[in-house]
């Protein structure tokens, strides 16, 4: 997650950008990468503006207060709470860009709108080649009781399972899907995997002299 540390005003409240609007604020809140929590950021306020989310720190505000660009933000999933669980709200960032040595490094990585990067053209007639695809997401499957979108295990195989399979329980409900239900999930985002790398194989093919000389 790309988290930067966040400046505060002398009344520990984030100190906003000049054309910064507060839109939201919540209480209570902890944070999670993945299901596990992240230590010294569970007991804050975090505050929704029209360009960053912001999480202040209760016990150590100028130390552990963090800030998230919405414009690093790919989608957001929302769960309302069930039964004893609370309410979550996922936040999946956008892939990080590899520019120099530290391309993966969370303080140092690129904005999209200023680091996003194009595939190598051809300066005589002024094509682009296609961006190859990015590599396919893990497959999820979506909790019939919850609505929660949990991950399906990387070593399952929809080849070889069968009704002895262990299927993993919901993450926040804890209730295990059907094997037809997680079986549904991964055969189709294997057919989504194929088809785009299927495309990006035959694209050579698919061009044309005629292609080349479109500006």
């Amino acid at each position: 997650m790309l988290l930067k540390n966040l400046d505060l005003t002398t009344a520990l409240r984030p100190s906003y950008l000049p054309d910064e609007v507060l839109l939201f604020v919540q209480d209570n809140v902890g944070l999670y990468e993945g299901k596990f929590k992240l230590p010294n950021h569970q007991m804050g306020q975090v505050y929704l503006t029209s360009h960053r989310i912001c999480y202040v720190d209760q016990k150590k505000p100028r130390i552990n207060s963090v800030a998230l660009d919405l414009k690093d933000v790919d989608r957001y999933d929302f769960y309302a709470g069930f039964l004893k669980s609370s309410a979550k709200v996922t936040i999946v960032a956008k892939p990080l860009k590899h520019s120099g040595l530290h391309g993966r490094a969370l303080s140092s990585a690129a904005s999209p709108s200023r680091g996003s990067s194009t595939s190598p053209a051809r300066l005589d007639t002024g094509y682009r080649s296609p961006a190859e695809p990015s590599k396919a997401t893990t497959a999820t499957w979506v909790c019939t009781i919850c609505s929660f979108s949990n991950p399906v295990p990387a070593n399952f195989d929809p080849s070889a399972a069968n009704a002895h399979t262990p299927l993993p329980a919901c993450l926040t409900c804890g209730i295990k899907p059907t094997l037809s239900h997680v079986l549904k999930a991964a055969i189709s985002h294997a057919s989504n995997r194929s088809w785009y790398a299927q495309v990006w194989t035959d694209w050579p093919r698919l061009k044309s002299p005629a292609t080349e000389r479109i500006y």
